[in-house]
């Protein structure tokens, strides 16, 4: 039945352990916290980080967007100028030509025929066709002098034209009042010019009766005169073809990436690429504001720029160069939705990596968490089978961290501890075989002094009889004679048995101080152990100060890996093998802050346990303080028992020299019997004396004993306290 209990017992403890441990995993315990900790500390500055980066990625991408297609704009404008210097070159190489020098040379044209006049003609005409045939950048080419001279291509009637009326008109003006000239053999010219249009008097006249000239987005034009008749010979036109300019403007990089590139006259002409008219509702004018700002800007000497602005219902980054040389703007529009797509995908990508990489971060943590929370508990454990009594369990844990010195200076404790409780009970067996000892000596003693109570009735009555009874006086001085021998060696013995007591005493005094030592050697080891404990608390703080030094560098790495990737980023295809080592070292300097986090996370929680193990060693000391009381009050209980023990061998010294000095003067009580009567009263009031001072020693004896089952029950109090330490 007794097992039976004990068993049921055990598994109600198992069971209440079991319980306890769940709810404490449950309701706030480590694992959880620490996860709850992860994981706040990691969402939280990813998010932010998250927002952060996403910020400087739209507005990253933006500014290199801008530079990029400024740059795109800068280079478009340099292709135009190049355009421009073609279209002139050609139109010098059309003037300088043998044929058009001979068709309007008066030195060149005397002597010649009628036919060979319209033949120099015909071939003049060819070569303008050749040129229109080989470059289809131009759509059209007059040669305008009068109306025996001039050449049309594509043709319409020359009657059609009123030569005074195209004299006085602007762009008829502008290119002959050219100051710059120029001697091509017999012709003089000007330097080329760009017309935004001849409209006046030539279009309109071709237009009026039907003739459809071809489009051209603007012109060239150059004066030639002859030499021989000092006279404005005439003006020749080189029309560049709208279509293939649109085209051109629609052939570029900003037109594959999705924007828009339009050239824009001084006058505010504009034009648009081919595929305009396909995607967009409105065509820009002059008074259009994007297209208004760049004019502002490029005559106040801004000559290229960016800037945002909101066209047929879009928000658009205009970029605009002026062309070097000319007057004229290209312009390129990009709609910013296009632009902000890419910062979404990478917005995407940073949030698909940020997803990844946390869970993995979470996992991780978790089962660091999950096997370090497993080693505390069992360590845990261990400490509640310890906190019993029970020195004989040990922590089997392997870890090189401060959870493997934390068990390493509990095991250290425990023997240690284990070593001090041996002694206390080794110590506690020899003080109460001196006390069982003492209460025996004392009891005899007692035993003793009732003897010499008793023997000092029988001799007050034998003195009583002596004075009533003279006749039997030799008779009763032969049996105090014998009596007297007895009290004597009862004394001797009772003194020699107080010189042991007294003995006994003192070596019960000498094991009371041996015990006080080993309980000072006990405080130090304590005190040593306190120490300990709060060097590995300082380590601790020292661990994380590194930690927060790491985590500083981690961030400055992070900062400079991201600086790197702009930098490559910025040159281009040429830094994409740096842009990959730079994104490597931010993965690293993110991968280095979490573990730190974590590292630092461990070693607070260490902090935390070194600061309970050191209130455990506290409250230890204060336990060994009460034990040294403890020590001190028995002590002071042996000293005090050795004063008695002191007091009542002097007594039974002053008995025994009493004795002796009967002993020696019964030969006068012989020879003294006719004073027997007087002698036989003063012996009744001695003997009265001597009993009263027998009654005093067993009193004190009675009180040594006494003192002595006092001391002998802390013996066994302090036994059995150290029989709830397994050892």
């Amino acid at each position: 039945m007794i097992m039976k209990k004990q068993s049921l017992q055990d598994m109600r403890e198992k069971t209440s352990k079991v319980k306890e441990k769940k709810k404490i995993f449950i309701h706030g315990g480590l694992a959880r916290k620490v996860i709850a900790l992860i994981l706040s500390i990691l969402l939280i500055p990813i998010v932010i980080i998250n927002m952060f980066s996403l910020r400087i990625a739209v507005s990253s991408v933006l500014n290199e967007s801008q530079k990029s297609y400024i740059t795109a704009v800068s280079t478009a404008s340099q292709y135009f100028q190049t355009i421009f210097k073609s279209a002139r070159e050609q139109i010098m190489e059309i003037i300088s030509n043998e044929i058009i020098q001979q068709l309007y040379s008066s030195s060149k044209q005397a002597g010649l025929s009628d036919n060979e006049r319209r033949q120099i003609k015909s071939n003049a005409s060819k070569l303008l066709q050749n040129v229109l045939a080989t470059n289809q950048m131009f759509s059209g080419v007059y040669l305008i002098a009068d109306k025996e001279r001039s050449l049309f291509l594509p043709y319409f009637p020359i009657e059609y034209l009123d030569f005074f009326k195209i004299k006085l008109t602007k762009w008829w003006k502008k290119i002959t009042e050219k100051e710059t000239s120029f001697f091509i053999e017999s012709l003089e010219t000007s330097e080329p010019i760009i017309l935004e249009s001849h409209k006046e008097a030539f279009d309109e006249m071709a237009e009026k009766h039907s003739q459809k000239l071809a489009q051209y987005a603007f012109s060239v034009g150059i004066y030639f005169r002859d030499v021989t008749s000092d006279e404005n010979t005439g003006v020749a036109i080189l029309d560049i073809s709208e279509a293939w300019l649109r085209e051109t403007l629609q052939n570029n990089r900003l037109s594959k990436d999705g924007g828009y590139m339009l050239m824009v006259s001084p006058a505010g002409k504009i034009i648009i690429p081919s595929l305009w008219d396909v995607t967009m509702k409105s065509i820009p004018t002059s008074n259009t504001p994007f297209i208004f700002k760049v004019i502002h800007n490029t005559k106040k000497g801004i000559m290229e720029g960016a800037f945002q602005t909101m066209f047929d219902g879009r928000f658009f980054l205009v970029t605009y160069a002026k062309i070097p040389e000319y007057e004229w703007i290209i312009v390129g529009m990009v709609p910013l939705n296009l632009i902000i797509s890419s910062a979404k995908k990478l917005e995407l990508i940073i949030v698909l990596l940020t997803v990844v990489f946390a869970i993995i971060a979470v996992v991780i943590g978790i089962y660091f968490v999950l096997k370090m929370t497993k080693d505390i508990e069992k360590i845990a454990d261990i400490f509640a089978v310890a906190e019993k009594g029970d020195f004989t369990v040990e922590v089997n844990i392997r870890r090189r961290d401060e959870i493997g010195m934390l068990s390493q200076s509990f095991n250290k404790m425990v023997r240690n501890m284990k070593t001090l409780v041996e002694k206390g009970i080794k110590l506690s067996n020899k003080i109460g075989y001196a006390l069982n000892i003492l209460n025996d000596m004392t009891t005899r003693t007692a035993i003793a002094s009732n003897e010499v109570g008793g023997a000092i009735q029988n001799v007050a009555k034998g003195a009583e009889s002596q004075a009533k009874e003279a006749t039997r006086i030799v008779e009763t001085i032969a049996k105090f004679t014998e009596k007297i021998g007895e009290i004597v060696g009862a004394a001797n013995k009772m003194k020699e048995l107080s010189q042991n007591v007294l003995e006994l005493s003192k070596k019960g005094s000498d094991t009371v101080s041996a015990l006080g030592t080993v309980n000072t050697q006990t405080v130090n080891v304590t005190t040593e152990l306190i120490k300990n404990i709060q060097q590995l608390s300082e380590s601790s703080l020292l661990i994380e100060k590194i930690i927060k030094f790491l985590s500083t560098i981690s961030g400055e790495t992070k900062l400079l890996a991201l600086n790197a990737s702009i930098e490559a980023a910025r040159v281009g295809n040429t830094g994409s093998g740096f842009k990959v080592v730079a994104s490597e070292i931010r993965k690293l300097a993110d991968q280095s802050k979490e573990s730190t986090r974590e590292v630092e996370v461990i070693v607070e929680r260490v902090i935390e346990q070194t600061k309970d193990a050191q209130y455990v060693a506290n409250k230890m000391e204060m336990i060994i303080e009460q034990q040294n009381e403890a020590v001190r009050k028995v002590a002071h209980a042996f000293e005090e028992i050795r004063g008695a023990i002191d007091q009542l061998f002097k007594e039974i010294t002053k008995v025994t020299d009493s004795l002796e000095m009967i002993d020696k003067e019964k030969g006068v009580i012989l020879r003294s019997v006719e004073n027997i009567s007087a002698i036989s009263q003063e012996t009744a009031a001695s003997t009265e004396e001597v009993l009263a001072a027998t009654e005093e020693q067993l009193e004190a004896i009675e009180r040594i004993r006494e003192m002595a089952e006092q001391l002998n029950t802390l013996s066994k109090d302090l036994l059995e306290a150290m029989k709830v330490f397994k050892i």
